[in-house]
């Protein structure tokens, strides 16, 4: 993830525009992380070495469809400071949100930054892993009512396979989830319409 995102993403990127909204209109949508990105931010903020060898094991379309901010995680996880991570950042949704992260310092404790950093990244990896479940079982009722039995056969045991992994995400995803932060949240998109 970091590798390929850091390749990918210009290091000091001229300030622009939103993509999810215009600034210069107070009306505008507004772009703000789910529940799960602001808190993996935040763990990138405060204990960048616990998230980088996790972060780059994840998928990065499980972790953010927008650009800055994915970024932006990319760079706090391998070390870059906070202040230069905001004014290299275009977009003035993210910054709010880092500049949040870095303005609290009481999310998790030292000792539960990794096992929340991988529940964090095990819950966004599941949504890709029902679609690939739900997507493997139109084709094998496909190749059911064909009678094509050795893609039936095949299919199975990929859907075999996704359900253990799927498990073992879930049992990731679950664990001490309600122990490992305190009350109250970074901002999340209960604020904001829109989508990470």
């Amino acid at each position: 993830v970091i590798a390929a995102v850091s390749a990918a993403v210009p290091r000091a990127p001229a300030r622009a525009a939103s993509a999810h909204g215009d600034p210069a209109r107070p009306d505008a949508p507004r772009w703000t992380p789910s529940r799960e990105l602001a808190h993996l931010l935040w763990l990138a903020v405060h204990h960048p070495a616990v998230v980088a060898p996790l972060l780059a094991q994840a998928d990065p379309d499980d972790l953010s469809g927008h650009r800055e901010a994915l970024a932006a995680l990319v760079r706090l996880a391998s070390g870059e400071l906070l202040t230069d991570v905001v004014a290299a950042c275009g977009d003035p949704d993210v910054v709010r949100v880092l500049l949040g992260a870095g303005a609290r310092d009481d999310l998790y404790p030292p000792e539960a930054a990794a096992p929340a950093a991988d529940a964090i990244l095990a819950r966004l990896a599941l949504p890709r892993l029902d679609r690939a479940i739900a997507d493997a079982a139109g084709s094998l009722n496909a190749c059911q009512k064909s009678g094509d039995t050795s893609s039936y056969e095949l299919l199975s045991r990929e859907i075999s396979v996704l359900h253990v992994q799927r498990a073992q995400l879930h049992a990731r995803a679950t664990r001490r989830r309600g122990n490992l932060a305190p009350a109250g949240a970074l901002p999340s998109r209960a604020t904001s319409g829109s989508r990470s």
